[in-house]
């Protein structure tokens, strides 16, 4: 049994390695700043106004002792209408092509409970065409191009979602809360979805954006974020730490603890 246990805890120890969870690139947690976290590589706040371009400079505006989904609690950033990111990811070309086709975003984010449509992100960066993937206004399902299924979100609440893309094969998957709301298949390397240097987040070219929003975190990915490494990430938190299941860690303190009382022995 001892042994039973020990080789347990070595696979578990072996799957969270081989996990490969990554490490972002940029990660804006809003502390009363638009830089990132550490500092530097500031986004830019801007304001469409409802119409095509990029608008005007916009100000920040942030609120603290926020509660978040997890009880944490955090400073966040508020928008309103029209409101959207400039941000510089830092993500070289991938995927065998000439931009960016294998990357993840993360978003902690409350939405207000109207039935309207949100923008999630804009690869376009003059945002002059449709964003380029959305929350539908109907029943709050991910998509784009008339296609929408899947875990809705429930809007009025801190949810935290991952678009993971992967343009080799031709895919995103959208995670909430740590589980697969739905995959879709888009267009293939450097198409649509694939990302310029910058990339434009809750932007449209029309007034097809929230009337207001609030963001704890946004984190930009090098890779197309695996199953295990969205659930590890969980709900909207004040860190963006995966933390493994509670199971696999449990493995792998009886296997400690089975290894430690063999080495007394011997």
């Amino acid at each position: 049994m001892k042994n039973n246990i020990v080789l347990m805890g070595a696979i578990a120890l072996a799957s969270i390695s081989q996990a490969q969870f990554l490490n972002p690139t940029v990660h804006y947690d809003f502390n009363n700043t638009l830089e990132v976290a550490g500092g530097g590589n500031a986004a830019q706040l801007r304001n469409t106004g409802g119409v095509s371009g990029l608008g005007s400079a916009a100000s920040a505006t942030f609120n603290s002792g926020v509660v978040l989904a997890d009880g944490s609690m955090d400073t966040v950033l508020s928008l309103n209408q029209f409101d959207f990111l400039v941000v510089s990811h830092l993500i070289s070309a991938n995927g065998g092509g000439s931009f960016v086709n294998q990357y993840s975003i993360l978003m902690d984010i409350e939405l207000p409970a109207l039935n309207e449509w949100v923008s999630l992100y804009q690869t376009n960066t003059s945002n002059t065409n449709d964003g380029d993937y959305w929350i539908r206004n109907t029943d709050s399902r991910f998509g784009v191009s008339s296609n929408y299924v899947g875990t809705p979100v429930v809007r009025d609440q801190w949810n935290r979602i991952i678009l993971s893309v992967d343009l080799t094969t031709s895919t995103i998957n959208t995670y909430l809360n740590g589980s697969l709301a739905r995959t879709q298949t888009l267009g293939g390397v450097d198409g649509r979805h694939s990302l310029d240097p910058t990339v434009l987040i809750l932007a449209d070219d029309s007034a097809e954006m929230a009337s207001r929003a609030r963001l704890a975190n946004l984190a930009i990915y090098g890779g197309a974020m695996s199953a295990e490494n969205a659930l590890a990430l969980g709900v909207a938190s004040s860190s963006i730490e995966a933390v493994p299941e509670p199971a696999t860690m449990v493995l792998v303190g009886l296997a400690a603890a089975a290894i430690a009382r063999r080495n007394r022995k011997n």
